[in-house]
């Protein structure tokens, strides 16, 4: 029995060994390829995951030691290898390159947030979704939409206002829900009002930032890669109960969307075409009949994901800018009074907002909301010095590239000045990727930056805007999938005279 078992033993390591050997010689290209790329230590099957065992806090310390080496950095993420690049010189290629489209399987982990439509890993599916979306972010279609931004806007300032003598405020919350009012105005042809109600379940952007927090913990820990592991725990019930949240929500959306559009069909404005509750993206998308249920609801999902959130984020981050900096905060306010006094911002006034958009470029730069994009090597990829292989990926930090030391001159500090045409004729485009680069970048990019000119200056010119931090420094942020505060916003606000 014995000499049986020391027989089945052996038969067992040598198969296990011939096995290891046969996937080391299988994936010998990415091994000479990257032995020269300067890297953490990596352990075999772990990888250099151990890096990223950390509270969602906790990982921004990490984005810290990135600054070491020299713009490029190998790390073994299980048995996946990925370039982190945070050099402008690697990052022209990285989003110039045929090969560096398709995004990693990766993403399919986080379709409980962003969906599995427009963000999806292939590009040509995402083309398809990309297409059906793009009516929203037409540019006369963006300029009809800031009537209903400055129409929240106003809402905003009257809850802010409201808030007055309130201390160290978190308004996160508050931000989302402008954010999704504006985005249901330019997708269904009504909004969510803002309002200064307590956060719960009922509140989409809780939902949103819930699981977003949640699934940042799944997303950075290998072993629920595992399916039965991850299928058996605690993480999926809790991502499972926000997301059924969430879809009940949009679901509720298309719903109230479609019952508008009906009363509306009979009416004067409808025959003459003007109808308030109906939009050519509602037209070909939603009341279409190319797409099921399921891809509609899942491209809301994206939609909302990039629109809802980040916006949210970019506010949040600007007022605290602006709070923390007295100067820049009274130069918006002279630049918006200058420009439309008291009356309604029209979308002509926007190109004139020059320094508030300054203010926001500088506020992303610092805080930019989106933490990472990836790609797959579908091919090798030159990068200079190095070269990324096929079955490779490249991960991109906005905020590690935005607060580099070698690009930027005192990178914790808040300047606007930065962002004068002259400054950026000096610099690298690809210093500055807030919302990513190439063919595959945010599609929504311009009706963001519309959407947040129109609610910087509809709130600055109501209140003074004060916050409970003294520095930069004393920011101390969460790495989820948006960018979020350990310690909230702290804000507080006075009404103008």
């Amino acid at each position: 029995m014995d000499n049986l078992s020391d027989i089945l033993l052996a038969i067992f390591l040598t198969t296990l060994s011939t096995w290891y050997v046969k996937f080391l010689w299988s994936r010998r290209h990415l091994y000479l390829h990257a032995w020269n790329v300067p890297g953490p230590l990596a352990f075999p099957i772990v990888g250099s995951a151990y890096k990223a065992l950390r509270s969602n806090a906790g990982l921004i310390e990490v984005f810290n030691e990135f600054y070491e080496y020299p713009g490029i950095i190998k790390v073994w993420f299980s048995t996946k290898l990925w370039y982190v690049v945070f050099e402008p010189k690697y990052l022209e290629k990285v989003f110039t390159s045929p090969d560096l489209l398709e995004k990693p399987h990766d993403y399919k982990r986080l379709t409980d947030i962003i969906g599995d439509t427009i963000f999806t890993p292939s590009v040509k599916k995402s083309k398809r979704y990309r297409r059906a979306v793009a009516p929203i972010f037409y540019k006369n279609a963006i300029d009809s939409y800031v009537k209903g931004f400055a129409e929240s806007s106003a809402d905003f300032a009257k809850v802010l206002r409201s808030l007055a003598g309130r201390k160290d405020l978190d308004v996160e919350m508050l931000c989302l829900r402008y954010t999704l009012d504006t985005t249901c105005k330019s997708i269904f042809g009504f909004g969510v009002p803002v309002s200064g109600s307590e956060a719960g379940e009922h509140d989409y952007g809780y939902c949103l930032r819930k699981v977003a927090e949640i699934s940042t913990y799944r997303f950075v820990r290998i072993w629920f890669n595992v399916k039965l592991i991850y299928n058996m725990s605690r993480t999926k019930q809790e991502i499972d109960k926000w997301n059924n949240l969430i879809h009940a929500h949009i679901l509720s959306m298309i719903s109230t969307a479609r019952r508008l559009q009906e009363i509306q069909t009979n009416s004067e404005d409808s025959k003459n075409g003007n109808s308030k509750y109906e939009s050519d993206f509602f037209k070909s998308f939603i009341r279409g009949s190319e797409y099921t249920e399921e891809e509609i609801v899942d491209t809301i999902k994206s939609l909302f994901s990039a629109g809802v959130d980040t916006a949210a984020s970019v506010l949040c981050s600007t007022l605290m800018m602006l709070a923390l900096h007295p100067d820049a905060q009274q130069k918006v306010y002279e630049e918006v009074m200058e420009v439309v006094g008291h009356r309604q911002i029209e979308h002509t006034d926007l190109q004139h907002f020059r320094y508030t958009e300054m203010a926001i470029k500088e506020s992303m730069r610092l805080f930019p909301p989106t933490i990472i994009f990836a790609r797959d090597s579908t091919g090798a990829v030159n990068l200079g010095e190095y070269v990324l292989p096929k079955d490779g990926a490249v991960v991109i930090f906005p905020l590690v590239i935005h607060r580099n030391p070698t690009v930027w001159n005192d990178p914790l500090k808040f300047d606007p000045d930065r962002f004068l045409p002259d400054e950026m004729a000096q610099r690298s485009p690809y210093a500055f990727v807030p919302f990513s680069h190439g063919v595959r970048n945010c599609i929504g990019w311009q009706h963001a930056m519309w959407n947040l000119k129109t609610a910087i200056a509809g709130i600055i010119r109501e209140v003074k805007v004060f916050t409970g931090y003294q520095s930069v420094e004393d920011i101390k942020l969460n790495c989820e999938l948006v960018l979020t505060y350990t310690h909230g916003s702290k804000l507080w606000f006075e009404p103008r005279e």
